[in-house]
């Protein structure tokens, strides 16, 4: 997904923050703006279940300077998932507490607290999207236990993992069927009808395979090996 998030508008009359395109409509003076959803969630705001923020990954361009900027993609890429914020400020040669501070100052939140929202908003999408069991989506995460990823849920979501899985949406809920689904999501335009035509008349006999078009979602389908073993990987558009 490329990221698009250019903060977050939080509502102190709700304790909610939201994307600053969702349709609620708080009055102006009730809204305070964070540059990210870990900043609002800090501050002790709950995403908004409406536009879902969570689901946007962090647009690193502006919200600070060039050392805070470096710092947040190695977050995101997950540095502090293997390391801890020692070892972070030394890559970037300052010290832990140098780093803090500057992250407080220009961000308002810590670099653990931004690497905590990070794992627990993967851990949200892969609730909503796949049918991978709680535990193994706590591990996944990157969280030491499912007690610690259920605290993050309730924290952040208001909710534990279970509840929070049996709310999502019907676009969302896609059955495994015996293997994994997963709904990506993406920005932009995308003409997916177009993109499955050019792999049709380009499909390999025997490997791949295009929808004829009366099916939804004009799916495109291909074998492979994974770990030698033979798999099938199918990609269609939800919305088609």
């Amino acid at each position: 997904m490329a990221p698009t998030t250019t903060g977050v508008q939080a509502v102190r009359t709700t304790g909610i923050y939201c994307r600053p395109e969702c349709s609620a409509r708080p009055h102006p003076e009730n809204v305070t703006v964070f540059p990210l959803a870990a900043a609002a969630e800090a501050a002790g705001y709950r995403a908004c279940h409406r536009c879902r923020p969570y689901r946007e990954e962090v647009a690193v361009g502006a919200i600070g300077t060039e050392l805070v900027c470096r710092a947040v993609r190695m977050i995101t890429a997950g540095v502090l998932d293997d390391h801890d914020e020692d070892f972070l400020a030394a890559e970037l040669g300052l010290s832990k507490r140098h780093l803090r501070r500057v992250f407080t100052d220009q961000l308002g939140v810590t670099p653990d607290a931004l690497a905590r929202s990070r794992r627990v908003h993967f851990a949200r999408r892969l609730l909503d999207d796949t049918d991978v069991p709680i535990r193994d989506v706590a591990f996944a995460a990157g969280f030491g236990s499912v007690r610690q990823f259920q605290r993050a849920c309730v924290s952040t979501f208001g909710d534990p993992p279970v509840v929070l899985r049996g709310r999502r949406r019907a676009g969302d809920r896609l059955a495994a069927d015996g293997g994994l689904v997963l709904r990506l999501g993406y920005t932009g335009e995308v003409d997916w009808v177009a993109r499955s035509r050019w792999f049709g008349v380009r499909a390999v006999e025997g490997v791949e395979v295009v929808g004829d078009g009366a099916e939804r979602g004009h799916p495109y389908a291909r074998t492979m090996l994974v770990d030698d073993d033979p798999a099938v990987v199918v990609i269609a558009d939800t919305d088609g």
